[in-house]
């Protein structure tokens, strides 16, 4: 009885062992090739779809964070046009994925990512304009999008499979119809079309690169080339490159309290808001935002003050302006395009260029020694006092028998008509003002009789009297 049973067992191990390399033999079979059964067209060299995706309610698990993210899938997924027909419109951007548990909907927040970011600060920079950057797409299930095990099938779009893979990648495939002819000289064979699955993936992104998106972000106070109000003013950008809305204030420190409005330089572009949930007397700066800025130049003291908007209690950064003039300037657009047109020229065009430069660089010496010039002179021109100051002036001088009907001020010298009883009278307000002002340089420009009175013209170069 114990060698039958014995006899038994024996024969039944190498069965079980047959059983048991089949099975892992099996597994492995549907772990490394079934992954890609059913999806046609799918590149190699990318990690294989995921098998057993279904975690949220019966749909894929798509949340996560993704890089080399671009316009194509929101709009394929709200049942846009198909890919390969568009153009690539955003520009180095990130996305992060969330579903609900139980996969009735799906939400995709974009962004600039740390790559992207430097790019759209520089267009902004530069041109004064910026990329596109993102927006938020919310959908909704049986709505929006059907799950099939391991895929998402928008609503409006149903051949397109929408998945992950075991990178951790999301997995776009599109499938559409091209043409499967062949020609032969004036032969052509084959089918009139066929279907073909295009794919597009979005790559993992992991945690560690919010680290370098955090060190690419700063708030930016710049100055343009050139001023308002007769170079009485400094025209200056603000920009926001830390990925979230700011509060934002700028104000002569000397001007009122600090927690008065009135007190705020004027925005000359109005591309921030009044300040919804921020302080009053700030404003509301969104992310990437920018704004442009007039400050007064003399004897003014400018504060520039900001922080998150999200975090109401932390004391704000604060920037201090004595002089706008010091700023750092905005990039000349002129000299940015000129760069890159030179980057694609041949040697001889490249002379061409550099003897262009040459001569323009001659033409701006001399409109700098120009507005040097035209400085010297404006520094050293007299300032006039008003029209009626002078005339008051003139009328407490100590003369008899004229009157001062009207002054004028004209090229650079004080025109004083009047009447007086005789020629006489005329004489003795000129000695006058020559006495009051031994640099007066009086001069009788006309004088003629009218109806019993002598009515004159005097010119008085600029001189105490006439100046401020």
């Amino acid at each position: 009885m114990r060698h039958s049973t014995s006899t038994s067992t024996s024969t039944s191990n190498p069965v079980r062992v047959i059983i048991i390399l089949a099975g892992v033999a099996f597994a492995a079979f549907v772990y490394w090739v079934l992954p890609g059964f059913g999806v046609s067209d799918y590149p190699k060299g990318w990690s294989p779809p995921r098998l057993m995706a279904g975690n949220k309610g019966g749909c894929p698990d798509l949340s996560g964070s993704y890089d080399d993210v671009d316009d194509v899938v929101p709009r394929l997924l709200q049942g846009g046009p198909a890919w390969v027909q568009g153009g690539r419109s955003w520009f180095e951007h990130k996305a992060v994925v969330t579903q609900a548990p139980d996969g009735s909907w799906l939400e995709m927040q974009f962004a600039l990512n740390e790559r992207g970011l430097p790019k759209h600060r520089e267009h902004v920079m530069t041109y004064n304009q910026g990329w596109p950057h993102g927006d938020r797409l919310v959908l909704k299930r049986d709505v929006d999008y059907r799950c099939e095990g391991r895929w998402l099938r928008p609503t409006k779009r149903p051949d397109v499979l929408v998945g992950k893979n075991r990178a951790g990648e999301m997995i776009i495939g599109e499938a559409r119809q091209v043409s499967g002819q062949f020609s032969y000289g004036n032969i052509s064979f084959g089918p009139e079309s066929v279907a073909r699955t295009f794919w597009i993936r979005w790559l993992y992104r992991p945690a560690s690169a919010e680290a370098r998106m955090q060190a690419a972000s700063s708030f930016e106070v710049n100055r343009y080339r050139w001023s308002n109000k007769n170079g009485s003013e400094i025209v200056v950008k603000i920009a926001n490159y830390m990925g979230e809305d700011l509060c934002v204030r700028i104000w002569d420190v000397g001007a009122a309290r600090a927690d008065d409005k009135s007190a705020n330089a004027p925005s000359l572009t109005g591309t921030i808001d009044d300040g919804e949930g921020c302080p009053a007397a700030w404003l509301r700066m969104p992310n990437l935002g920018n704004d442009n800025f007039g400050l007064r130049i003399p004897n003014v003291l400018y504060r520039i003050a900001w922080r998150r908007l999200a975090d109401p209690d932390a004391a704000p950064t604060i920037i201090d302006v004595p002089r706008p003039a010091d700023l750092a300037l905005m990039p000349d657009q002129d000299e940015e395009r000129r760069k890159r047109a030179i980057a694609g020229m041949t040697p001889q065009q490249l002379a061409d260029a550099r003897a262009r430069e040459r001569q323009r660089e001659q033409e701006r010496a001399r409109e700098r020694a120009e507005q040097e010039q035209r400085a010297r002179a404006l520094a050293s021109a007299p300032r006039f006092a008003s029209e009626a100051s002078i005339r008051e002036r003139i009328q407490s001088l100590d003369f008899l028998g004229a009157r001062i009907v009207r002054v004028t001020l004209a090229d650079g010298r004080a025109r004083i008509s009047g009447s007086a009883k005789s020629n006489a009278e005329v004489s003795k307000l000129m000695r006058a003002i020559d006495e009051r002002d031994s640099g007066a340089a009086v001069e009788l420009a006309s004088i003629r009789q009218d109806a019993g009175r002598m009515h004159f013209e005097i010119l008085i170069k600029p001189c105490s009297l006439t100046e401020l």
